[in-house]
């Protein structure tokens, strides 16, 4: 009897607090629906006609304006709205709130005359008429850019310099012209640097006729600008003389098969963006080092080669993320190439710095996830410009990783250049 009695008390207390649950999901469903529609409303509901901005001074800036305005004194205004018609398509929108009275205008393609329709906009959505003005952007961006901007023959393939004095985010896309006379676009990279130079790298020694254009964040192209080039031979050293050296200064390193120093260069890495560690397990060999509160991770390679180097390749173990290397300092020893190498080189003053590197996703910068998964499969390229003096010993520094610590995970480290020795 008692097992009976307890079991129709709890059965009461489980219908009793269901028949609660399914009451608060419709008191719960009713206020969601039953007030949707006052959410879609306007702040207010009066149909008054806000007062117009007025005294309006136009600043032309790279690629848009500012325009500074006098606020109405309207208590209902909720902010001020410009329009751009760029085209019988294409219009776009900026807001400024009615605490300020600045509305930036960005974007925009070229110098050209561009007129502004400016509209103060109440509480309850209605529109003043509008202000109208006319603006002369100032050169953008990237076509500030593009006029800086040469191509010449690099170790390897082509040289691209420039000057990005706005440090504006931007996509370099190279390409050749194919037999059929068309351009074929080879290769790109996205960067801001102020003084920029990118190599596009993997040619071989015969001369094209080479093709770089700009693209920026709103999807404005440059022109492309051509030169013929014959790209001067740079080879991959020899990673079967490579080899680990534990110095002062270097982060413990794990002796495990799928983590260890040997995997930078046994030319296995993750390779597909979607699924990095595939591979029946091949592809989970890799190097991570984990930096403490006092010490980065940092460790060192011998190349068993001297050599000029010009460019370094990092491919990347986690898809920007975890462990994944974000900001980092390469560094050689330059003028020393005995092979036995002591402990006590570890002292960084002995130690020049030869690239301060930061990597960047794509998709942070304007691109989208296909640009993502072009780069990363890429893995960082250290162009060294100009290349190294004659050195045998590379040593990496990580300042950042992309989990915010001190660590730094890789799957593989190509080095070229031109070897001495």
């Amino acid at each position: 009897m008692y097992r009976l009695n307890y079991y129709i008390n709890n059965k009461q207390a489980l219908c009793a607090i269901q028949a609660s649950k399914f009451l608060l999901c419709f008191v719960l469903l009713f206020f969601i629906f039953g007030c949707k529609e006052e959410f879609n409303k306007p702040i207010e509901a009066g149909q008054e006609v806000p007062g117009m901005v007025q005294n309006v001074h136009v600043i032309p800036t790279p690629g848009g304006a500012d325009l500074v305005y006098d606020l109405p004194s309207d208590s209902h205004l909720s902010y001020v709205e410009a329009l751009v018609e760029i085209s019988d398509h294409e219009k776009l929108n900026f807001k400024s709130s009615s605490y300020r009275d600045t509305i930036n205008i960005t974007g925009l393609a070229s110098t050209a005359l561009q007129e502004v329709k400016l509209y103060s906009v109440s509480k309850s959505g209605v529109r003043s008429d509008p202000v109208i003005v006319h603006i002369e952007p100032l050169t953008p961006p990237y076509l500030r850019v593009f006029e800086t901007m040469t191509l010449s023959s690099g170790l390897g393939g082509v040289d691209v310099r420039f000057e990005n004095q706005s440090g504006s985010d931007l996509a370099f896309f190279l390409g050749t012209i194919n037999d059929q006379g068309e351009f074929e676009e080879l290769d790109s990279h996205y960067t801001k640097d102020i003084d920029g130079r990118i190599l596009f790298w993997g040619y071989p020694p015969e001369e094209k006729r080479f093709g770089v254009y700009i693209r920026d964040r709103w999807n404005h192209y440059s022109d492309t600008s051509y030169a013929d080039i014959k790209p001067v031979l740079e080879v991959m050293l020899d990673k079967k003389k490579f080899k680990g050296v534990m110095l002062i200064n270097d982060t413990e390193q794990s002796n495990d098969y799928y983590n260890n120093a040997g995997n930078l260069w046994d030319g296995i890495w993750s390779g597909a963006f979607e699924s990095p560690y595939s591979g029946n397990g091949n592809d989970w060999r890799h190097l991570s080092v984990y930096g403490t509160l006092d010490e980065p991770g940092t460790f060192t390679i011998d190349l068993g080669q001297v050599a000029n180097i010009s460019r370094i390749r990092m491919n990347h173990y986690y898809p920007f993320s975890q462990y994944a290397p974000k900001k980092y300092e390469v560094y050689g020893l330059v003028d020393y190439t005995e092979s036995t190498l002591p402990i006590g080189m570890g002292a960084w003053h002995n130690w020049t710095l030869l690239s301060e590197v930061e990597n960047v996703k794509p998709s942070d910068r304007g691109g989208d996830a296909g640009d993502d998964k072009t780069s990363w499969e890429a893995g960082d390229i250290i162009t060294l410009n100009p290349p190294s003096q004659a050195i045998r010993y590379i040593r990496f520094k990580v300042k950042e990783s992309w989990d915010g610590r001190e660590n730094i995970s890789l799957a593989e480290v190509s080095v070229f250049g031109q070897p001495i020795e």
